[in-house]
Order: C-alpha cells, then structure tokens, then sequence
C-alpha cells in the first residue's frame, strides 16, 4: 500500500521507494520499501502526513519534528553496511540479505552533521570515503559539513564551511587532493519555505526572459569524473542547455519542457592557484545526450578514458502506439563514450524501452580500463514489465543476458554493483528457502504467501 501525496503534482523526490536486489549465479529477486520513519508513520495513518518536497511548513501536525526523509535516491555499499540515501537526512541501513530495514545509521556516533549525500565517493587508490552534506544548519542555511572516513569506517577528518549560497549540492567529484562541490542554480529561501513554496526555485531563466544573472546560468549532470594535471584540476560531466530539473520551475512559474532539453559532454579546467574565480568555458569532449554518468570505479579521481550513461539516441526510431500513448520517454539506450577520441557507440532495446543509470562491472580485478560489463534497468512501455540487461563491454550494442521481470520496477534514480567477496555473509540467500524441503515426494504441504523472482550482484533504488 502506498498513500497518496498531500499536495497534487507532488515531485517523485519525495515518493517511497522500493529496493531491488538481483544476484548471480542464478537469479533471485527481492524488492522491499525502505521503512523510514516517515513510511511507518504514514501507513500506519493510511494517509499522507509529510507535504511538499522537503518543506517541512507543509506537513500534518502528526508528524512534526519526525524525520520526514523517504531515502530513496541512492543505495550504496560501505563499511560492510548496505545503506539507503537521501541528501536531507542520515542513511537508512539495510540487512544486505533480507533488505530488512535495520534503521538510521550515524557512523557508529562520528558523524556530526544531520544531512548526508546521496553520493559518497571512494578514492581508488587509498580507499577512502569522502563524504559531506549540505543545508547542515537547517532548511536554508549555507552551512556543509565535509568528512572523511577511513576504508574501515573511522573518521579521519571533518570540516565545517558556508557554501556561496543556499544551492543544491547534489554531487561531486574528487582526485588524490581536491573536491569539487558542484552547486547546481537552484535556490533554497526559509520565508518561500514557510508560505508554503517549493524547497529548490531555479535560478535558470527562460530564453525570452530578459534578466541577467552574474551566477553559473547553466544546467549541469552527475560528475563522471575528475583528474590531476600540472596542477589543474580536470572534471567531466554533461551540460544541460537548461533546468534538467524542470519540476522545480523558477519564481515565476517558468520551466523548460523535457523536449527542449539537450546535453554535450564538458571538461572543466579548474586552476586551484587562480585569483580570478570566473569559470571558464569547458571543452566539449562529446556531444552526447545523456546524463546519470558512470565509470569504472577503479579510476575514481585518476586519468579515465571511458564513460557510461543513460543517452538518448536520435537516430532511433520511438513508437507512441506501442508505448500506450505515452510521449517519448527520453533515456531510449545506454551511450558509451571514449573520453580521449570522442567515439560514442549505444545499446537500444527498441522503440519502447525507457533505461535508468547504468553500472559498470569489471571482468576482473586487473582488467583494463572500461573492460568488463554493463547492467541496467530497462522498463518496457509495450508490456508493462522491467528487464535486467547485461551487455558484455567487447561487444557493446548486444547484450549477453536479458533477465525478464514479471512485473514493472518503479523507475528510479540510481544502483550499484556489490562484489559478493564484499558482503560480509556471502553464503547468506537472497531469498526464504526454509519451506524447501531437502528431499521432495510429493506435494508440498506448507502454503507459500507472495513469490519473487530476480539476480545476485547488483541493488538498486526503484
């Protein structure tokens, strides 16, 4: 059961999520809500209490001063916990195995500051996790928290600092000596808060308005990467030619419409030693369309060559009919880019097919660079119904393996790969076999209430 939302045309931030598990070998699937205080509290009262998007002004009495996170937008492996993220809030952890949801984790008590990213990052070479949250001094408030973990979770380090403004700081990327904080131009305001306003107004203007603005005016992705060289400091994402996040439209009520939008993939050259702190123009190292970046892991924060990502492919053909009347979905294929020549190459699963964020496997631990496998969530608009595709890297526009859900997968925004070496009980199954009997003669007698099916290896937030 879910609940309707408070307010009509509520974001999806602020739904509940499921959590999906697949594993190898064979495929098992186990798909649970993540059971945040909010959504106890909720089903419990068979309504919505919490209101708008991270506007706390909006919600019911009956839930005041609870924590109203849905943690929904990332799931992350660290330290041997499986932990569900939302930026406006402190992890969810969850049993790896069961997805049982175990509650709040807060670091073993080192973790001071009450917001946590979505997307903690993990130096290759030393192993570190570099994490941090903004919006650390309330709803509103410049203030972030930076800190860093050892790779067996003590923390190493924390700093506290003011952003230039109260923005959304979704993501960043890092090298052996810099983080780069991206501050998307979308703006927080307690009093637009308080009259019951949209948490984020975006600071993009329109093509015919005719403001100006001294502040970076255009939309930006997810960081694929970044690198040290001569002392410059080289990150990577797409640039959007408008608000990606249209949902959250500007003061006036203004948003571009999704088919207005495009990307181009930019390298950033940032100089550490400038005085002069006007960003440059990027170098645009690929033209396309895509965002929801990933990399081989192993190169976080190192010279990369290679990058996957949720692309649309222009060349191929979408069917509205097929699709049940619904307009172009805009993710129709996985892109492949090579960041050094410029090749692009995708995988397309049909006229119908809307893909989520990739992940990237290698074939081993010593395998080169962008040589291994690609998983991804497909949804089918034709059947109603998601599909786990594998596509083997050497032959990148066909896949190996289609596992074929019986049910549609809520599409969501992000997943990862978890190595079975990594979880701490790798005996442990996916799902309940203590009904089985070892010998079978006959009908089983017990009764068997719900059936799940899927795969070993990769979660994901749906």
């Amino acid at each position: 059961m879910q609940v309707n939302p408070r307010y009509a045309g509520e974001v999806e931030y602020g739904a509940p999520r499921s959590v999906a598990a697949e594993r190898d070998g064979h495929v098992d699937f186990k798909n649970k809500y993540v059971r945040t205080e909010k959504f106890v509290r909720e089903r419990r009262a068979r309504k919505a209490l919490v209101g708008k998007y991270r506007n706390p002004y909006t919600d019911d009495p009956l839930i005041a001063g609870s924590l109203r996170t849905t943690a929904n937008t990332n799931i992350v492996h660290l330290f041997g916990r499986l932990l569900a993220l939302k930026e406006d809030a402190l992890p969810y952890e969850l049993d790896p195995h069961t997805l049982r949801t175990v509650g709040v984790y807060n670091f073993d008590g080192q973790y001071t500051c009450p917001t946590f990213t979505a997307h903690p990052k993990v130096d290759a070479v030393s192993g570190e996790v570099i994490t941090y949250g903004y919006e650390a001094g309330g709803d509103g408030s410049k203030d972030m928290v930076y800190t860093l973990f050892s790779r067996e979770g003590k923390k190493l380090e924390e700093f506290h600092f003011l952003a230039p403004y109260c923005g959304l700081c979704h993501d960043i990327s890092i090298t052996p000596n810099y983080i780069v904080f991206q501050m998307f131009p979308l703006v927080c305001d307690l009093e637009h808060l308080k009259q019951g306003g949209n948490h984020w107004v975006s600071l993009l203007f329109t093509a015919d308005s005719k403001k100006k603005s001294l502040m970076v005016t255009i939309g930006a992705g997810h960081f694929s990467n970044a690198f040290e060289k001569d002392g410059i400091v080289y990150t990577d994402l797409p640039v959007i030619n408008g608000n990606v996040m249209n949902w959250f439209p500007d003061k006036d009520g203004k948003a571009p419409a999704r088919p207005d939008l495009s990307s181009y993939f930019a390298r950033f050259a940032l100089n550490p030693a400038a005085s002069n702190l006007k960003l440059a123009d990027p170098e645009r190292l690929c033209e396309i369309n895509g965002e929801f970046s990933r990399i081989d892991d192993r190169f976080q924060g190192l010279k990369y060559d290679w990058t996957f990502l949720a692309a649309i492919d222009e060349t191929r053909p979408y069917d509205p009919v097929a699709s049940r009347g619904r307009p172009f979905p805009g993710f129709n294929s996985i892109g492949r880019m090579n960041n050094r020549t410029g090749a692009t190459d995708y995988y397309w699963a049909g006229p119908s097919a809307l893909f989520g964020e990739p992940s990237f496997i290698p074939r081993s631990a010593d395998a080169p660079e962008g040589d291994g496998f690609v998983i991804c969530l497909i949804n089918r608009f034709d059947t109603e119904l998601s599909e786990l595709v594998v596509i083997d890297t050497k032959n990148f526009s066909n896949h190996i393996a289609l596992v074929k859900l019986p049910l549609r997968v809520r599409p969501g925004l992000h997943g990862n790969f978890v190595q079975r070496e990594d979880m701490l009980d790798q005996e442990a199954e996916l799902v309940d076999f203590e009904w089985v009997p070892a010998t079978f003669d006959g009908p089983v007698a017990s009764e068997i209430s719900g059936s799940h099916i899927a795969s070993r290896g990769s979660i994901s937030m749906s």
